[in-house]
């Protein structure tokens, strides 16, 4: 049987609305570490701004338990 290292980060798309311009970015990628809940500096297509974007529902991940 084999042995299973748990990548320390994984890419994503986050889909969200800018704080600032509340332009509605769509299929941003990102890479996380996979114990992050949230993605830090996610830039806006529109105006630049950084955003902290939640992942609660975003990507799913197995460690000691599986969680979506």
């Amino acid at each position: 049987m084999g042995y299973y290292d748990e990548p320390e980060t994984l890419d994503t798309t986050v889909s969200f609305t800018c704080s600032e311009c509340d332009y509605e970015n769509e299929g941003t990628e990102v890479s996380v570490y996979v114990t992050d809940d949230s993605a830090q500096d996610v830039e806006c297509v529109t105006c630049g701004h950084l955003n902290t974007v939640s992942l609660d529902t975003e990507h799913c991940y197995c460690g000691d338990y599986c969680r979506c």
